[in-house]
C-alpha cells in the first residue's frame, strides 16, 4: 500500500503532483481514483466539480462517455447528497469514521442498505469556495480513514487545485 499509517513524504509528494499531467476531467478522476483507492484506503472515489454554467455539481465518471459528467441531482444513487452539500456549504473537510451513526446524514436515501460506510468528503478550495469535491468512501470498515490517511488527502486535494486550474 502506498499510503500505510507512515509514508514517505516525497512519495506522496510526486503522486500527487503527476495530478497536474492529466488534461481533462475524465482522465483527472481515473488518475484520482486509482491513487485514492490504491494508496488512502476507499473502496470508492468520486470527484465532483462545480459548474459555473450548471450552478451545480457534476460528478466525473471513468465509465460514463467523456461528454456525459452526471448532474448531482441525478446522481443520488453514487454519492450522499446531504453529506456532500454540507461539507461544500461549509467548505470544511467532512470526516465521518461511519456515516450511518451520524444523525445528520444517515436519513440519505444513498446509505439505504448498508452496515456501515467511513466517509471523507474534502473540498478543493478556491477564493475560499469549494470548486470541487473528493467524496471518499470506505464500505469494509467503520474508522478506516485515519488522520494520517486525510493528511494525506489534504495533500492530494492542494495539488488537485493546482491540476483543476488548467481543465
Amino acid at each position: 500500500m502506498l499510503f500505510a499509517d507512515t509514508f514517505d513524504p516525497m512519495e506522496l509528494l510526486f503522486a500527487s503532483q503527476t495530478l497536474n499531467l492529466e488534461p481533462s476531467p475524465r482522465r483527472l478522476n481515473a488518475r484520482l481514483e486509482a491513487l485514492l483507492c490504491n494508496g488512502i484506503g476507499a473502496t470508492k472515489a468520486e470527484l465532483a466539480i462545480w459548474v459555473d454554467q450548471k450552478i451545480d455539481w457534476v460528478l466525473q465518471s471513468t465509465q460514463e462517455p467523456a461528454d456525459a459528467p452526471t448532474d448531482i441531482g441525478a446522481a443520488a444513487q453514487r454519492v450522499p447528497l446531504s453529506a456532500l452539500h454540507h461539507a461544500a456549504s461549509m467548505a470544511e473537510p467532512l470526516l465521518l469514521g461511519d456515516a450511518l451513526a451520524d444523525g445528520r446524514f444517515a436519513h440519505d436515501p444513498y446509505f439505504q442498505g448498508m452496515t456501515c460506510c467511513s466517509l471523507m468528503i474534502v473540498p478543493v478550495l478556491r477564493y475560499r469556495a469549494a470548486r470541487a469535491l473528493l467524496i471518499l468512501e470506505n464500505r469494509e470498515r467503520a474508522g478506516a480513514f485515519t488522520a494520517c490517511r486525510f493528511d494525506a488527502v489534504m495533500v492530494i486535494s492542494d495539488q488537485l487545485a493546482i491540476a483543476l486550474e488548467d481543465v
